[in-house]
């Protein structure tokens, strides 16, 4: 991948940066401190495995609402919406720290992989139909369970540094779904009947899957006291905040008359 070029700025000669450099401070004094519970190592291995896949997750967060932001630009977005986007950008920099701090942690070692830059196109490629849609799927669907599922994690977890990972997550992630429905809601203000059709379906089409509940083994549960959700609980979790939270937004945002002012 490669970093954003620019003629300030050549990624050919930029010095990558290290898993090394990402930690976080606080999350790493909780994960020495006294009491903290030692995970078994096939169990630490996965958590590792876990939390490396959401450090790099949360970095590449951070280049894509760098991209988002200039697009909101090139939409002539309102100054509120460009601030927010701003605040989840800073916030997913400590949410990464942490996340590279417990895969540390659990490896034993530097997490795999340098966070290598983002491979960023032309930033201001697409059309207001296509920066619409993605944002509904990113953070008005995904955003919105990421949160949930933070939550649900929470209230499972006894390990502190993972605790405060998670909070740190459910954090970014609530903030991130909240700007991407104000985005939405200033978009629609006064759109077509054709870019209303397509954000209908592209709620609809993440409302089609349905997926039950299974029961959990002791290796699931022994990843839950870590903060660690199956698969199962994920899919349970993701079928309730789109039926409770996502459909019903999604309704009242398209019932709303076209032409009506948004508040931003």
């Amino acid at each position: 991948m490669t970093e954003l070029g620019s003629s300030a700025f050549d990624s050919s000669r930029a010095e990558r940066a290290l898993c090394d450099d990402w930690r976080s401070t606080s999350v790493d004094d909780l994960s020495v401190a006294a009491g903290t519970a030692r995970a078994p190592a096939e169990v630490a291995k996965e958590l590792a495995a876990v939390w490396t896949a959401a450090a790099h997750e949360a970095r590449a967060s951070i280049g894509a609402h760098a991209r988002f932001a200039l697009q909101l630009m090139q939409l002539g977005a309102p100054a509120p919406l460009l601030g927010a986007c701003a605040r989840v950008m800073q916030d997913e920099v400590a949410h990464a720290q942490a996340c590279f701090s417990l895969a540390r942690r659990f490896a034993g070692q530097e997490p795999a992989g340098e966070p290598l830059g983002l491979d960023v196109e032309d930033p201001l490629e697409e059309d207001r139909t296509a920066i619409v849609l993605g944002v509904i799927g990113r953070g008005c669907i995904r955003g919105a369970v990421a949160s949930l599922c933070a939550r649900e994690a929470l209230e499972h977890c006894q390990d502190p540094a993972t605790r405060e990972a998670l909070m740190l997550r459910q954090a970014v992630k609530a903030q991130e779904a909240q700007l991407a429905w104000r985005f939405v809601t200033w978009s629609l203000r006064n759109a077509g009947p054709d870019l209303l059709d397509r954000a209908r379906v592209a709620f609809l089409m993440a409302l089609a899957e349905q997926r039950r509940p299974a029961p959990l083994g002791e290796h699931e549960r022994a990843l839950l006291r870590f903060g660690v959700l199956a698969d199962a609980q994920r899919a349970a979790l993701e079928q309730r905040v789109l039926r409770s939270a996502v459909l019903p937004c999604m309704e009242a945002l398209l019932a709303r008359p076209t032409a009506a002012p948004t508040r931003i």
